[in-house]
Parts: C-alpha cells; structure tokens; sequence
C-alpha cells in the first residue's frame, strides 16, 4: 500500500525529509509562493532527489500551478499532511482537506513574550487554549477547535 503525505516545505523540510526516508514513503510536497519568494527551489530539488512528487503553486503562475496551495489539494491523493504558514493559510488547508484526513500543522504566530506568561500566541483546542510558545507550534489537525 502507498502512502502519501503533503508537505508544505517552509518549516517541515527537515521532518520530511526524515519521514520519506525512514518509511520509505511516497510523499506529495505542495508548496506555495511564499518558498518560491525566500529562495528554495533548492530545497523542492533535494525532495525530488528523494523521489517526491513535487507540485508548486504561485498565486501569479510564475512557477508551477497558478493559484494557492489550497488549489492543488484539490487534485491531490493524500493519507497525511504536514503544513505550515499563517492561521490564515492553516485554516483554507484544514477547510479543503478531507475530514477524514490526519495532519499536523505548524502555525507562524507572532510571540508577545516567548515563554507562555501573555497567552497573546493562543489556540483553541478541544483540551482548552494551548500557547504556540509552549505546547506548539505544531499542533495535531484533531485538536484544533476552528
């Protein structure tokens, strides 16, 4: 049986990297402008060495598919999914995967203080409020009170 996972690369390059060749898996790497715009073409080429379907999306089609992450989801076949990015992006990922999807998501988050004293980098969870800080910044897909 195959499996297959989507990656947003930004913050989850290492892990997957880790995943594919530790399992052996066939892995989807979706990745969106904000990696075309901070210079990892390098990085979506070391996923391909590693036999990785990579699909690219670019808001303007300067690279790869023309729209959003969120628009190569849907041709996607997927078991798992890593992603990473703002609330925002998180939230149109969780939207367009199907309920029955596992993953992980990484939130970008701005820190008032770092330690977990301001509560100012909350999330709500189906076990109360959990502080990017401290408990994050990955927080499993099941957890996440949307």
């Amino acid at each position: 049986m195959t499996k297959t996972i989507d990656i947003d690369i930004q913050q989850e390059q290492k892990k997957a990297q880790e995943v594919i060749k530790a399992q052996g898996l066939r892995v989807l790497v979706c990745s969106g402008t904000g990696c075309i715009a901070n210079g990892s073409m390098d990085v979506i080429e070391k996923f391909r060495e590693l036999g990785a379907e990579v699909v690219v999306t670019t808001a303007d089609g300067s690279a790869g598919i023309r729209g959003f992450v969120t628009d190569a989801l849907k041709t996607m076949d997927y078991t798992y999914f890593f992603t990473c990015g703002p609330e925002a992006m998180l939230r149109a990922v969780n939207d367009e995967a199907p309920a029955d999807i596992e993953g992980q998501f990484s939130f970008e988050e701005r820190m008032g203080c770092g330690f977990g004293a301001c509560m100012g980098c909350s999330c709500e969870t189906k076990y109360g409020y959990k502080r990017i800080c401290k408990e994050g910044p990955v927080l499993e897909r099941g957890e996440i009170l949307w």
